[in-house]
């Protein structure tokens, strides 16, 4: 019993360091624009870095760190992904990449269910023009999958991470409306 624990503290642990290192994202972004400044990236390839580590951390708990633990190793790497992800970009995020970090996080832990979340989510997002709408209906319609297939504990992180993303899409979307966040631009096909 308390292996358990202490396992699930190092994938928690694992996901945190794994969603806080922006550096993989900056590096990955110089990769791809030799010669050009890495905050001026296509927003693909900063998309792609935190999807690649959100599936990495999560991969490696289930696969290395915990097999143990099999599916929790999974929500507790995805959680704390999303954690360290919030801890290390809250300034600098407009929601897409913490939409990256929740959709790959729910499309791991529940690979059929999450799927279809996460393309109600993006219907919801293309739908409405709000981001933020569509990022946080994708663990609320997740937290009800996740008590059928697994169990309450599941349940309850999805359910604090819609609160969460939900807190975090009203404060974004109030520093969009002041001026303090820009809001992305929208080129045309001309």
């Amino acid at each position: 019993m308390e292996e358990t624990w202490i396992l699930r503290g190092i994938c928690l642990l694992a996901g945190a360091l794994f969603g806080a290192a922006t550096g993989i994202a900056q590096e990955l972004a110089r990769f791809c624009n030799t010669g050009r400044d890495a905050r001026r990236t296509p927003r693909w390839v900063r998309l792609l870095a935190d999807v690649m580590k959100t599936a990495a951390v999560c991969a490696l708990c289930h696969a290395a760190l915990a097999p143990e633990l099999e599916e929790s190793a999974v929500l507790y790497a995805g959680a704390g992904a999303l954690l360290g992800h919030f801890c290390a970009e809250r300034k600098n995020d407009s929601g897409e990449r913490a939409a990256a970090v929740v959709c790959t996080w729910v499309a791991f832990y529940l690979p059929v269910t999450g799927l279809v979340c996460v393309l109600a989510g993006l219907v919801v997002a293309l739908g409405t023009g709000k981001l933020s709408w569509g990022v946080a209906l994708v663990p609320a319609l997740a937290a009800p999958a996740a008590w059928l297939q697994f169990d309450g504990q599941g349940s309850l992180f999805m359910a604090a991470a819609f609160l969460l993303l939900a807190g975090y899409g009203k404060a974004a979307s109030r520093q969009a409306y002041s001026g303090k966040m820009p809001l992305p631009s929208r080129k045309s096909g001309k």
